[in-house]
C-alpha cells in the first residue's frame, strides 16, 4: 500500500560530516549541477472552469481496468481512522474537510475513458465537488465491524468523490488517555480509492486536516504553503518522461535483472483456484518491539542498509523456508515522489518494484542483507519504468514459458502517523488493515509512535489458512529476534537461526504436489496452467500436451498450447482443440493458441527443451480456421468499433479480442466505445469472459432490452448513418 524503504536522514547527515571539507565542497557542486540539469520546474497544465479531462498514470490504468474486471471488489480500498477525544467541534471539522477538498484536486476526481486518449482523470471544480460527512452515534463494540464494513465497500472509480468519510460518537468509550478532556470520544473514519491517493497521501491528508482544523477552530488563516502543481500535472510530467532517452536502459535492467524469475511457489491450503471477485482480503497483526526495532537498525545502519532492507531480508528467509526456493520474486513499493515539489502532494504517486533475492541457505545473515542492500539500490535506480513496461521486457529474455506474476508484497511507510493534536481535541492515528489485495501475500508495516515496528500480513483466504499465515508472521518474528541477538555477530550461519524452519517448512509441497502449482493472471482471471494442461490430454487425439504462458503488456498473461498427436501422423487442429476447450473450460483458460507439432523439442538430457517451442504467428494463425464474417448490422457496427480499437481490418464474428493483441486498457476502451454507442451498461467481465463479436453482440442485445431499447434497431440507425455522404449528413443536420 504504501511507502519503500526510504533512506536514513540522521545517517544520510553524519556520512556527509564525516567527509573533508573538500569532499563535501566537491559533494555540493555535484548535487547542484545535477538540480540544475534534473530539475526544471513541473509545468502545470492550463486548467478552464468547471470539469477538466487530464492525463492518467499508467498506474491509474492499471487499477483502472482491475476495478472495472471486478467492480465489486475492495481490493485497493485504503482506509485510516482517528480516535478524537475532546470537544469535537463538528461545524470547524466539517469546514477544514470543505478546505481539504479544495487544497487536493485527487479529492474531487474520477475517471472515464475518452474515445480517443484512453483513461482521463476528470478533475471536478471545487465548488461543484463536496465529500459528504455521515455522523452517527455509535457503541464502543461496534467499531471494529463498523471500520471493517467501511474498508469493505468498493468504489465506482467514474462516481467521485473516491473517498469516504464517516464520524463516530462512542459515548461509552472508557479508553481515553490519562489527562485527556473527557468531553467525548469520536472516531473519524476515512477511506478511499488507491489511484486518488497512496499511503504516504494519508499521512498528508490527516496533517493538513489537522492544520486546517486548528486554523478554522481559532478564526485564522491555515500555515499550509500553497500548492504549485497537482498530480495531473505529475501525470502529464510522468507521460512525457516516456520518451526519455534512459529509458532503454531501464528496459535493459529489468530485462537482465528478471530473466527466468518466478514468484515463490507458496502451498496453499484449500488447494483451490479462486473465480473472479471470490473470496477476500484478510489480515493477521505484526508488531515489533521498540527493543528490537532499536537493536535492528543499528544493525543496518552497521551494514549501511535501511530498516526495511533488514525486515526484508528477515521475510525473504521465511519465504526461502517456505516455498523451498533460494531464488525469490517479490515486490515492494516506492513513494515515487522523486521532486521536491511532489512532497506535499496526494494521489498516486507509489510505484511497484520487482525485488529479485537470493537466499544462500548455506550463508549468513550479513551475506543476505549485503545481496538484499545490493538488489534494492540497484531496483530503486530503475524503478521510473513502469510496471507494465518492466514486465514485458522481463519478459522478451524468457525462453521458459514460466512468466512471472508478482504475488508476494512486502513495504514500508517510513513515516510514522502517531498521535496528534488539534484544539480542545486529541487525536490518535488507528492503523487499519486494507479493505483488499490482488496479492496472494503482503506484509505491510509501519513505524509506530512507540519507537517499534507494526502492521499486518494480508492475505488470499481463498488460498490460505489463517492458521497457516500466523505461523509466518510468527516464524518472521522468531526471525528477527534471533538476528537481533546476533547484533554485532551478523556472521552466523542462516541455518543455526531458530525459529522459522520447524514451523514452516512442514508445510513445504513435494514435487508434483498439486499445491505447488502456479497461479496466473490471464485475461484478468486467475488462471491454474496444470488445469488446462489436463484439459487438453483428456480431449481425443492428444498424446500429451504443454502449457506455457507469456506475459502481457496489460501485466497478465497469455496461454500458449502445444500438443502431440496420440499417433504418430495424426496430429489434431489447433482451432478444433480450442473449441473443444472453450465447451468444458472457462474463457480465460482457453489458450489464445494451440500448436500441433510431430514431437517436443527435448534437451540432450532427453528433458523438454521449452525455449526451442516455436512462438506463434499471431497473423498466420488469425484465421487458421474458417473465417466467419460479421452477421447482421449489429454485429456489423461492432466490427468496426472493434477494427478501430485493435487496428485491424475485417475482424471475423468469432474472432478472439486478446488474440488480435488487445490488451487491458483496449478492452476498457473497447467497452466505453460500445457503451456510448447503444447507451447500454456493459460490464468489463462480461467482455473479458466472452471476448468475439458473435458473444459481445449477444450480450448488448440482451444489456439494451433490460434497458427497454432495441440494440438491432439501434445498430440499424448507426448504419445507415455511417453510409450517409457528407452533404446528405450536413442536409439532415439543417433539418
Amino acid at each position: 500500500m504504501v511507502d519503500e524503504a526510504a533512506s536514513e536522514p540522521d545517517a544520510l547527515h553524519r556520512r556527509i560530516h564525516a567527509l573533508s571539507p573538500e569532499r563535501r565542497l566537491l559533494l555540493g557542486r555535484r548535487l547542484a549541477e545535477l538540480q540544475k540539469a534534473d530539475r526544471q520546474p513541473l509545468p502545470r497544465l492550463r486548467r478552464e472552469a468547471g470539469i477538466n479531462r487530464l492525463p492518467a498514470t499508467p498506474g491509474q490504468e492499471r487499477l483502472f481496468f482491475h476495478q472495472q474486471l471486478r467492480p465489486e471488489s475492495p481490493a485497493y480500498v485504503l482506509p485510516v481512522a482517528l480516535r478524537l477525544t475532546g470537544a469535537l467541534r463538528e461545524d470547524v471539522l466539517r469546514d477544514a474537510l470543505a478546505s481539504l477538498v479544495r487544497r487536493h484536486e485527487p479529492l474531487r476526481t474520477g475517471f472515464e475513458v475518452a474515445a480517443t486518449d484512453g483513461l482521463v482523470q476528470v478533475v471536478r471544480d471545487a465548488d461543484e465537488m463536496s465529500v459528504p460527512l455521515a455522523v452517527e452515534s455509535v457503541t464502543a463494540g461496534e467499531v471494529p465491524t463498523r471500520l471493517a464494513e467501511l474498508a469493505g465497500q468498493p468504489f465506482d472509480l467514474s462516481s467521485p468523490p473516491l473517498i469516504r468519510i464517516a464520524l463516530w460518537e462512542v459515548p461509552d468509550d472508557g479508553q481515553g488517555d490519562e489527562g485527556e478532556d473527557p468531553a467525548g470520544v469520536w472516531i473519524l473514519a476515512l477511506t478511499a480509492h488507491h489511484a486518488v491517493l497512496d499511503g504516504w497521501s494519508l499521512g498528508i491528508l490527516i496533517e493538513d486536516l489537522v492544520a486546517l482544523y486548528g486554523a478554522a477552530a481559532e478564526g485564522r488563516a491555515p500555515e499550509l504553503a500553497p500548492l504549485g502543481v497537482q498530480f495531473a500535472d505529475f501525470a502529464a510530467w510522468e507521460r512525457q518522461q516516456a520518451e526519455d532517452p534512459e529509458t532503454e536502459r531501464h528496459v535493459a535492467y529489468w530485462r537482465e535483472s528478471l530473466a527466468d524469475a518466478r514468484a515463490p511457489a507458496l502451498p496453499v491450503g484449500g488447494h483451490r483456484r479462486p473465480d473472479r471477485g471470490a473470496g477476500g482480503c484478510h489480515a493477521v497483526p505484526v508488531a515489533v518491539s521498540p527493543a528490537l526495532t532499536a537493536v535492528l537498525t543499528r544493525l543496518g545502519q552497521s551494514a549501511e542498509a535501511t530498516p526495511f532492507m533488514v525486515l526484508l531480508s528477515a521475510f525473504a528467509l521465511v519465504l526461502e523456508r517456505w516455498s523451498g526456493q533460494s531464488d525469490l520474486l517479490v515486490c515492494t513499493a516506492t513513494a515515487g515522489r522523486s521532486r521536491p515539489e511532489l512532497e506535499r502532494l496526494v494521489g498516486f504517486f507509489a510505484r511497484t518494484v520487482p525485488l529479485r533475492l537470493t537466499v544462500d541457505p548455506t550463508g549468513t545473515f550479513d551475506e543476505l542483507l549485503a545481496r538484499t542492500r545490493s538488489r534494492c539500490l540497484d531496483a530503486y535506480a530503475h524503478e521510473s519504468l513502469p510496471l507494465h513496461r518492466i514486465l514485458t521486457a522481463a519478459d522478451a529474455e524468457q525462453t521458459g514459458g514460466r512468466l512471472m506474476r508478482l504475488t508476494v508484497m512486502i513495504s514500508m511507510r517510513d513515516v510514522p502517523m502517531g498521535r496528534t493534536r488539534l484544539p480542545g481535541v486529541s487525536a490518535n492515528v488507528l492503523e487499519l488493515p486494507s479493505g483488499g489485495t490482488d496479492f496472494d501475500l503482503s506484509l505491510d508495516l509501519h513505524p509506530n509512535p512507540e519507537g517499534g515496528v507494526s502492521g499486518w500480513l494480508h492475505y488470499s483466504g481463498e488460498l490460505f489458512a489463517r492458521e497457516t499465515v500466523e505461523r509466518v508472521a510468527a516464524a518472521f518474528l522468531d526471525v528477527l529476534e534471533a538476528v537481533g541477538s546476533l547484533a554485532g555477530n551478523g556472521s552466523a550461519p542462516l541455518s543455526e537461526l531458530p525459529g522459522p524452519r520447524e514451523p514452516i517448512s512442514r508445510y513445504a509441497p513435494a514435487p508434483g504436489d498439486p499445491a505447488e502449482r502456479q497461479r496466473l493472471v490471464v485475461h484478468g482471471a486467475l488462471v491454474d496452467v496444470d488445469e488446462v494442461t489436463a484439459a487438453l490430454r483428456k480431449q481425443p487425439g492428444v498424446g500429451d500436451a504443454v502449457v506455457l504462458a507469456r506475459s502481457h503488456e496489460d501485466g497478465g498473461h497469455r496461454l500458449l498450447a502445444y500438443v502431440t498427436g496420440s499417433r504418430p501422423g495424426t496430429v489434431p487442429a489447433g482451432d478444433s482443440l480450442r473449441r473443444r476447450l472453450a465447451e468444458c473450460l472457462p474463457p480465460p483458460m482457453v489458450p489464445d493458441h494451440v500448436t500441433a507439432l510431430d514431437s517436443f523439442p527435448l534437451t540432450a538430457g532427453g528433458r523438454l527443451d521449452r525455449g526451442a517451442l516455436p512462438v506463434p504467428d499471431q497473423a498466420r494463425t488469425r484465421h487458421a480456421g474458417a473465417y466467419a464474417p460479421p452477421s447482421g448490422e449489429l454485429e456489423q457496427v461492432l466490427a468496426d468499433v472493434w477494427g478501430r480499437t485493435l487496428d485491424v481490418e475485417d475482424p471475423g464474428r468469432d474472432d478472439d479480442f486478446f488474440r488480435l493483441g488487445g490488451h487491458s486498457l483496449l478492452a476498457t476502451l473497447m467497452v466505453s466505445r460500445v457503451r456510448e454507442l447503444f447507451r447500454v451498461e456493459l460490464p468489463l467481465h462480461f467482455f473479458v469472459e466472452a471476448p468475439t463479436i458473435a458473444s459481445l453482440a449477444a450480450l448488448v442485445r440482451e444489456q439494451a432490452r433490460l434497458d427497454g431499447a432495441d440494440a438491432d434497431r439501434i445498430a440499424g440507425l448507426v448504419r445507415r448513418v455511417q453510409q450517409m455522404s457528407a452533404d446528405a449528413v450536413e442536409a439532415e443536420l439543417r433539418k
